[in-house]
């Protein structure tokens, strides 16, 4: 096992504490437009990690994991919308999201325990209504597993029944 990816969750899990982050009244805050610390926090990680991702995407790098990093560049649809809107709303009732919430948890918050378990069932639901599992999204992670998603959907339609993709369409 790598640990590479373990310490960046430790370090990411230590800013988001550091920052109070697992704050209620923070989150709460700042979403009634009262506190602009955390807008800051994430326009400074965007305008990093943007350009950082750009530049490793062009030279190939690869990921912890060892596959190909690839930024996604599509349009925003229905359903990312549709998303994003139930997002936002369960980090306004909550008053946190994922990462917060897993250092809540590890806090021992009860909050972030409750809300850890929204998580579960929300991603099993959205599973379950269509029918793709995190892991099979095209969209998830690498441009190896788009090029299989892409030969298969290929081979599907193809009339002989056969994939000649090399390349992610």
């Amino acid at each position: 096992m790598r640990l590479a990816p373990l310490a960046v969750g430790g370090v990411f899990g230590f800013v988001l504490a550091a920052a109070n982050l697992s704050d209620y009244t923070v989150i709460h805050d700042m979403l009634l437009l009262r506190e602009f610390d955390v807008f800051f926090l994430m326009g400074s990680a965007i305008g990093v990690a943007a350009p950082l991702l750009w530049w490793m995407e062009r030279r190939h790098w690869r990921s912890m994991v060892g596959s190909e990093l690839v930024v996604q560049k599509e349009p925003a649809g229905r359903s990312t919308v549709a998303g994003a809107a139930l997002f936002g709303a369960g980090w306004a009732i909550a008053g946190t999201c994922p990462g917060p919430a897993l250092v809540m948890t590890a806090g021992g918050s009860l909050l972030g325990l409750v809300v850890m378990a929204g998580l579960a069932v929300g991603a099993t639901l959205r599973d379950r209504v269509t029918g793709v599992t995190g892991g099979e999204r095209e969209g998830a992670v690498t441009r190896d597993t788009r090029v299989r998603v892409s030969a298969k959907r290929e081979y599907l339609t193809s009339p002989v029944g056969r994939a000649d993709v090399t390349e992610a369409s």
